[in-house]
C-alpha cells in the first residue's frame, strides 16, 4: 500500500516566502514547465504534464502535494527562480506490513476517502522500517512508534492486509499485533472480509498502492 507525503520542514516556508513575488504572468508554458499555479484560493509550485490549447488549460503535477490536477492557464504564474532548484516535498512512501486487497475501483475508492479523511491537515511522524525501492514506514499521530498509526487503522477497518516479514526491533512486536488487528477485522467481516476470506495467506498477490 502506497500513499504520498509531503514533508515538513522549514523548506517549505522557504517556498511559501517565495510566493509573495509569483506575480509575473507566466507566458508560453510548455510540458515539463515548472510554474506556480493557484488552486483552490492558494498558490503552489507545479510541472505542466500536459497543455491543452483548445480548452485553455493545464494539467498539472502539484510537486509539493503529491497530487494532479487540471487547472486554467489564466491561473498560472512564473515561478520565482530561487524556487526552480528546491527538490519536490511530496514522496511516495510504503505503509509497511500491509498489502493492498484486490477487489474492484468502487472499494479502492473507499480506501482512498478512509486514508484522506483521516490525514488531511494532519501531522504524522514518519518511522522507517525498512528501505526497498521504496522506504516503508509506520505512520504514527505522535513521536511513539506505539502510538494510532494509519497503518493499523487500515487493518482494523478491513481495508488492507497484513503480510509476514522480519523486521528489527521494536518493529518485530507491532508486525506481531497486525496479525491480531487483521484477524480481528476478519472476524468481524469489515471492509474486504464482508466480500469472505479473501485471498489464501499463500497467495503470492502483488502490492498495489491506493
Amino acid at each position: 500500500v502506497t500513499v504520498c507525503i509531503q514533508v515538513q520542514s522549514q523548506v517549505l516556508n522557504s517556498i511559501n516566502d517565495g510566493f509573495k513575488v509569483a506575480t509575473q504572468p507566466v507566458g508560453k508554458v510548455m510540458k515539463g514547465d515548472l510554474v506556480a499555479a493557484i488552486f483552490e484560493n492558494k498558490i503552489y509550485r507545479a510541472k505542466v504534464n500536459q497543455v491543452n490549447d483548445n480548452k485553455h488549460t493545464v494539467q498539472l503535477d502539484f510537486i509539493d502535494m503529491g497530487i494532479e490536477d487540471e487547472i486554467p492557464i489564466k491561473d498560472l504564474r512564473a515561478l520565482p527562480p530561487q524556487l526552480v532548484k528546491i527538490p519536490p516535498q511530496a514522496a511516495m512512501v510504503a505503509l509497511a506490513g500491509l498489502k493492498a486487497f484486490k477487489i474492484d475501483d468502487q472499494f479502492n475508492n473507499n480506501v482512498i476517502d478512509f486514508i484522506y479523511s483521516n490525514c488531511e491537515a494532519a501531522t504524522l511522524y514518519a518511522h522507517l522500517v525498512y528501505e526497498y525501492d521504496l522506504p516503508f514506514v509506520l505512520l504514527t499521530d505522535s513521536q511513539e512508534i506505539t502510538s494510532g498509526s494509519l497503518n493499523t487503522q487500515l487493518l482494523a477497518n478491513g481495508y488492507a492486509r497484513t503480510y509476514s516479514d522480519e523486521v528489527d526491533p521494536p518493529f518485530d512486536k507491532i508486525f506481531d499485533d497486525f496479525y491480531e488487528t487483521e484477524n480481528a477485522a476478519r472476524a468481524e467481516r469489515k471492509g474486504a472480509w464482508s466480500f469472505g476470506n479473501v485471498g489464501d495467506d499463500d497467495e503470492d498477490e502483488d502490492d498495489a498502492g491506493y
